[in-house]
């Protein structure tokens, strides 16, 4: 690895042509939600309600359009304690939230309904706070993905299930308008034995007459999107200088486990803070998933349960999430211009800690990216270019993605 100082100096400059313009399409941008969402596993039930605090960029007479899940209903809509007006159809019309709508991602929006808020009769005010509530069932069963290959693992859009609850953007579980940032407040409510994790700090956790957890995460840095994961875990913490550290884990998971990957966790953060500055989160948690996934989400990860008990894991990918909290969580990815972040994070994290090992490991590692590229990308015409690369969906995806990328770095 070269000298630090050049290398944060070099990425100061490819940032500035990578850095993402989160621009707005809509009519209306939302800049905070507080958040209350209760889990019943039982009916995969959600119930939410979310006081919105909303600019108006339109007109103030502008119909509102908001995309939710199609298993959720809305049951209120308020303004200034007036009940408003609301329309539903099944689907939704692209242009009212892209100016230019990416037709070849819609397939991502096939679970969304488009709700029409009417204005009120004095029209909307510059800023103002909606009040929403709704309600209903998510549980999209696990599935392989569209295509299957090697490093490839079951996906959902969402689901609230016996073993566990996952909630994302692309569930649609929060009210979305468009393309945007967002601080929120979370109070979630969950089964006796559950615990909830978010991005952001954990402020309190109660528990109540019946066992139920109540738990409140406040994120206050900007996000593109808020998770809501859940399950029987058990939590560990321990403090890193600013920075608490987590594992939610299960029972059968051994204490011994998740020391090592709290101590690990706070090796990396000493790593990255030296060589790229300060952690940008409070917290960073690993959570075990009942199925196999390798997920790294702002402030924590999501890693399969069979996955964090490979004894390379923590010495390999679990550094790879880690950073992945400054490039890709931290500073965000502009799809439209290609996802430059995992193959900058493969440089700074599997190559770095082979040139860690010799010289010679990292000679090793990078023929073998090149040798991958060679063979999954170049033969059978499967090369394009970088600014094509959105995430890896294939061999040779994840080699113009990942490999390509972390050479186009390293020879910079």
């Amino acid at each position: 690895m070269r000298n630090s100082s050049w290398l944060v100096g070099c990425l100061g400059c490819l940032l500035a042509f990578f850095s993402p313009s989160l621009a707005r399409a809509g009519d209306f941008q939302v800049h905070h939600h507080d958040l209350k969402a209760k889990l019943t596993v039982e009916s995969h039930g959600l119930e939410v309600s979310d006081r919105m605090t909303v600019e108006r960029a339109g007109e103030i007479s502008s119909p509102f359009h908001l995309l939710l899940n199609r298993g959720l209903e809305l049951s209120r809509a308020r303004l200034n304690g007036k009940d408003l007006k609301w329309a539903v159809t099944e689907g939704f019309q692209p242009r009212h939230f892209w100016k230019r709508p990416p037709y070849d991602r819609l397939d991502d929006y096939e679970i969304a309904r488009e709700w029409t808020l009417s204005p009120p009769a004095e029209g909307w005010p510059q800023q103002f706070d909606l009040e929403l509530a709704y309600s209903g069932a998510v549980f999209d069963s696990l599935h392989a993905p569209k295509v299957a290959y090697q490093r490839s693992f079951d996906t959902t859009t969402g689901l609230i299930a016996q073993k566990g609850a996952f909630l994302s953007g692309a569930t649609l579980w929060l009210p979305w308008c468009g393309d945007g940032t967002f601080s929120y407040d979370l109070l979630t409510n969950t089964p006796s034995g559950w615990e909830s994790i978010s991005q952001g700090r954990r402020l309190d956790r109660q528990v109540d007459a019946k066992g139920r957890v109540s738990t409140k995460w406040v994120e206050v840095h900007p996000m593109t999107e808020a998770y809501l994961v859940a399950g029987p875990y058990r939590v560990r913490q321990m403090k890193h200088g600013n920075t608490t550290l987590y594992t939610f884990t299960y029972d059968n998971t051994p204490e011994s486990l998740c020391k090592t990957y709290l101590d690990a966790a706070g090796n990396y953060l000493d790593l990255y803070d030296q060589m790229l500055g300060s952690y940008p989160f409070a917290k960073f948690a690993l959570v075990e998933n009942w199925w196999q996934t390798g997920f790294g989400m702002p402030s924590f990860t999501l890693l399969g349960d069979r996955v964090i008990r490979l004894p390379f894991i923590v010495h390999t990918s679990y550094g790879h999430e880690i950073l992945h909290n400054w490039w890709g969580n931290g500073v965000f990815v502009d799809y439209e211009e290609g996802n430059w972040c995992e193959g900058l994070t493969t440089y700074l994290a599997d190559h770095l800690y082979k040139s860690q090992e010799s010289v010679q490991a990292a000679i090793d590692y990078r023929r073998a990216q090149l040798q991958g590229y060679l063979d999954y990308a170049v033969s059978g015409a499967r090369d394009f270019p970088l600014r094509e690369f959105t995430e890896r969906e294939s061999a040779s995806t994840q080699a113009v993605g990942y490999g390509k990328t972390m050479m186009v770095f390293h020879m910079a």
